[in-house]
């Protein structure tokens, strides 16, 4: 297995140790969060992503389920802090980095939160390796991320109930659904019909608020 400086450093010579990076980065994940994503830690410190334990048992569960079935259907229930919000920015990142076309959306519970996911995703970007850095096409600050590959990520909050209307999203992610509020159903039906049955990622993550809603 490459260790990090292989991966970032004295493997990026050549457009052939590129593409063989990418490849193997595309082949292994949690190679790729170690190697080229850098995450603000408790502790106010920038870090390389190196999941921890609650990441790890995501991660093993959704590898899982995707080899066995084609696609990720996975609701999280988490405590708070656990970085799971962090691991499927992580997650989706990797997806929007290194594959062409792959539309990809987050739906927050507030637009603080919204604005907090959207500036993991832009500390992923800024802070990549120059050798394998994508050209950036658009960005919309705290919304919008696209690349010239055709790949793109939008971030929304839960009041949006156009959110996903007339778009084709093979990456969902719903943060703190217990928390998008009356319009939550509304919400969640217009981004159903806009996820694909194979080949699609929907992770909800959510901290617990009581019985019953959505």
């Amino acid at each position: 297995q490459l260790s990090r400086n292989d991966c970032v450093n004295s493997t990026l010579g050549t457009l052939d140790n590129v593409l063989q990076t990418l490849d193997r980065f595309r082949k292994d994940r949690s190679l790729y969060f170690a190697a080229c994503l850098l995450i603000r830690n408790k502790k106010a410190q920038i870090q390389y992503l190196d999941l921890n334990e609650a990441q790890r048992i995501t991660h093993g569960a959704i590898e899982k389920q995707l080899s066995e079935t084609g696609r990720v259907r996975a609701i999280i229930l988490k405590a708070r802090q656990e970085g799971i919000s962090t691991y499927v920015a992580a997650r989706f990142f990797h997806s929007i980095h290194l594959y062409f076309g792959i539309v990809a959306m987050v739906v927050a519970d507030s637009l603080d939160r919204a604005g907090a996911l959207s500036d993991i995703y832009n500390r992923y970007y800024e802070n990549l390796p120059q050798e394998i850095k994508p050209r950036r096409k658009a960005l919309e600050r705290r919304r919008y991320l696209a690349f010239g590959g055709d790949s793109e990520i939008s971030v929304r909050p839960a009041s949006d109930t156009e959110a996903g209307r007339a778009l084709t999203l093979h990456r969902l992610h719903a943060s703190e659904l217990a928390y998008w509020g009356p319009t939550a159903r509304e919400t969640w039906n217009s981004l159903m019909q806009a996820v694909p049955a194979l080949g699609s990622e929907i992770i909800i993550e959510s901290t617990a608020k009581g019985a019953g809603g959505l």
